[in-house]
């Protein structure tokens, strides 16, 4: 059976940074995690136990049939709770997940003493924002937030990558929003998971918990914000399923009698939490929702779906400073025509289902239009050309997805780099789509990419006597 070794961490001063290092020996290849603060949290950082390795490797272990095996003294607590419940239970309805065994040298007994901070993840995001939001001020007064945190990937000391955070957000945009709430932000840095490659969508509570749980000397509670709420636990198929979905059962198995980790906001809905940040003047100034730019962008999905939210709650103008309203409003039918698409493709998406529902009530017209064209997209296929043959390139141009909700208004987003005029490209497939004839490269087509150039922009390349075509070596193939 192959085995991940976690070896005892230790504390080093390095510059102005404190840095543990901890050597991960996987099936004879030893790596070097690295977490890395500012010095001024250095006294936080832990060495005492391994519990934020086994948390970060405990995912890994399950999808690569490994057990693992530690070398350094663990809680009891948590090793008990990941034995007997956590593993079982993901192992029991996914038979993708090994039951990862785990080999203890040492237990841990008793809490470790720390410093009863209260933190939460500080991404920017609503949900972020709506846990920040609740936990300023609560009734409950051991629940009240002392310290906006940031998780970085990357390496502190000597390859910082720190200037855009997560979703493009950048450390001033950060600090200005802390600033804002008069509480201290701790960033912390770690290459975890640059080692050890997981997809962050089925495996982000364990990879986040691992930041948290090496500052347990700092925190005593956590509150990590949900995505979901509690109606949609579910354990099948957890590892080609969001991480939040389980998270009822993995928060709880990954807390210890040292740290407290809790769901922020998990009984309200995005759409609720949404409507709640209208009266919370830092997200009114900060919100940042996109997946791209550090100003929103207006065109990524989660922009799209924010705005649409925004829309339907009329609080568009109260996010003026955040998202570009009038370009919005300007283009409404655009962003509509992406919700009746996200609605056929996934329609129990994160406020897909609320959002058309409201829309399809509030503007039946537009919607019934929307949805017939989209039909219509829909049903076109690229077909094989009679003739397959090469065109020039009569201006600049970039590919398109013919079958994007854009191009129901003639606007679809352009794809790749640019092609420029007096190209020569081979084709081989063509569709019609709203009217308008698109070609489809043969290298494309092999690939079966839906990218396409629309034939208005081409002329076809011909030979003839006394003018030769242009050589192979200089044409585009796409």
């Amino acid at each position: 059976m192959k085995a991940i070794s976690i070896h005892p961490p230790r504390l080093e001063q390095v510059g102005n940074n404190a840095r543990v290092s901890c050597v991960v020996d996987e099936a004879g290849e030893e790596k070097v995690v690295t977490f890395d603060v500012d010095s001024a949290w250095g006294e936080f950082l832990v060495t005492e136990n391994v519990n934020a390795y086994l948390i970060a490797l405990l995912p890994y272990a399950m999808r690569n049939s490994a057990d693992i095996r530690l070398l350094a003294p663990v809680s009891a607590d948590l090793l008990h709770s990941i034995e007997e419940f956590l593993v079982p239970h993901l192992a029991k309805y996914d038979d993708r997940l090994h039951p990862t065994k785990i080999h203890a040298e040492a237990l841990q007994h008793g809490a470790l003493d720390n410093a009863g901070a209260v933190g939460t993840g500080m991404s920017m995001g609503v949900d972020s924002f709506f846990t920040v939001s609740k936990y300023l001020a609560p009734k409950y007064r051991d629940f009240k937030l002392t310290h906006p945190f940031v998780e970085q990937v990357g390496d502190l000391v000597e390859d910082r990558l720190s200037t855009r955070h997560k979703r493009n957000v950048n450390e001033r945009t950060i600090d200005e929003v802390a600033d804002a709430l008069n509480l201290p932000v701790v960033y912390a840095y770690s290459n975890v998971r640059q080692l050890f490659r997981m997809r962050h969508y089925y495996t982000h509570t364990y990879t986040s918990m691992f930041f948290v749980h090496m500052l347990n000397k700092l925190f005593d509670t956590y509150f990590y914000s949900s995505t979901v709420d509690f109606g949609s636990f579910s354990l099948a198929d957890s590892s080609r399923h969001d991480a939040s979905h389980h998270e009822l059962l993995s928060l709880q198995a990954l807390s210890t009698r040292s740290l407290t980790l809790l769901s922020g906001g998990a009984a309200s809905s995005r759409i609720e939490k949404t409507q709640a940040l209208r009266d919370f003047q830092p997200a009114r100034d900060y919100l940042r929702v996109c997946l791209f730019e550090e100003f929103n962008c207006m065109t990524c999905w989660k922009c799209r779906r924010t705005l649409l939210t925004m829309d339907m709650q009329d609080t568009l103008a109260d996010f003026g400073k955040v998202m570009d309203v009038e370009r919005y409003r300007e283009n409404r039918e655009h962003y509509l025509a992406w919700l009746v698409k996200a609605f056929r493709e996934s329609p129990d998406g994160v406020s897909i289902r609320e959002l058309h529902t409201f829309f399809t009530q509030e503007h039946p017209e537009a919607m019934r239009r929307i949805e017939a064209l989209y039909a219509e997209v829909r049903a076109a296929r690229f077909q094989p050309m009679k003739r397959p043959r090469r065109f020039t390139v009569a201006h600049d141009v970039r590919k398109v997805n013919p079958f994007e909700p854009e191009q129901l208004f003639g606007a679809g987003r352009a794809a790749g780099k640019t092609i420029e005029a007096g190209a020569t490209i081979f084709f081989d497939e063509i569709v019609t789509v709203m009217g308008r004839k698109y070609l489809r490269t043969r290298r494309d087509s092999h690939l079966k990419a839906d990218l396409a150039i629309a034939m208005d922009a081409l002329t076809e390349t011909r030979n003839t006597k006394g003018r030769a075509r242009k050589s192979a070596s200089a044409a585009v193939h796409g």
